[in-house]
């Protein structure tokens, strides 16, 4: 661990040559000292935004979250996780951090900087459902990526122009062999959360987080198959296609 500017942080990697703090309501950013003042102050207007929302909605009350913001992939790979991730691997977000990438370099990665933005957003959610990690991958992920405002729509209208697709997997795949991303999961996970709030309030996706239970379906007084189903129609009437 190292000490610097009076927090106690681990080790940053030599990449990182200056690391500078920048302190906000709640949370406390460290970054290279290149990191452009307007990147900085769309990550922190972001989350001081989204983080009101979350503490609400999860009736969590966080203390400071410390923000990582790596200035490429590579160091963000090795500082997380001591090897190189998939290249999707964009961030990351757990008990009272949230490490990402410099949203400036979202060109490099094949992105927009909306996209990066987005990420940090999504990162900041797993903040608060990293405690309730026994919620079934769909709702876990989508719950991140509907507070992020991650809707995916030419990945939506492409997946449901292929007939060849079957949206069914997504609620019983999880991380393992990337199989989530692979049937769609992240693509589709914010549309499932949004039918939830559409149909059955967001009082109900609250009342899901805050229970024990791994799926939303005893909650919603729903089963899961006729639950898919319903979402299946919902998603060809909201967004076209074929589901």
């Amino acid at each position: 661990m190292d000490k610097k500017n009076g927090y106690t942080t681990r080790k940053l990697p030599p990449s990182i040559n200056v690391v500078t703090y920048t302190d906000s309501r709640y949370f406390k950013l460290l970054h290279s000292e290149d990191l452009s003042p307007v990147v900085l102050d769309d990550i922190i207007n972001e989350l001081e935004e989204l983080n009101l929302k979350l503490r609400s909605f999860f009736q969590r009350p966080k203390g400071i979250i410390f923000i990582f913001i790596f200035p490429d992939q590579e160091t963000y790979h090795l500082f997380s996780f001591e090897k190189q991730m998939p290249r999707w691997f964009l961030g990351s977000g757990s008990y009272g951090e949230v490490k990402v990438i410099d949203p400036s370099f979202a060109d490099k990665l094949g992105r927009t900087y909306e996209f990066m933005i987005q990420t940090v957003k999504h990162e900041l959610v797993h903040v608060f459902t990293c405690f309730e990690k026994n919620k079934a991958t769909l709702f876990y992920e989508g719950v991140a990526t509907y507070f992020a405002g991650q809707k995916f729509l030419p990945e939506i209208n492409s997946w449901m122009s292929d007939t060849n697709k079957d949206l069914t997997k997504i609620f019983y795949t999880d991380y393992e062999n990337a199989e989530f991303p692979k049937a769609g999961g992240y693509i589709f996970s914010y549309t499932v959360i949004e039918y939830i709030i559409d149909k059955y309030g967001e009082d109900k996706l609250q009342e899901y987080f805050l229970s024990q239970d791994i799926e939303p379906y005893n909650i919603l007084k729903v089963k899961k198959d006729d639950f898919i189903s319903n979402w299946k129609e919902w998603l060809l009437k909201t967004y076209g296609g074929d589901a």
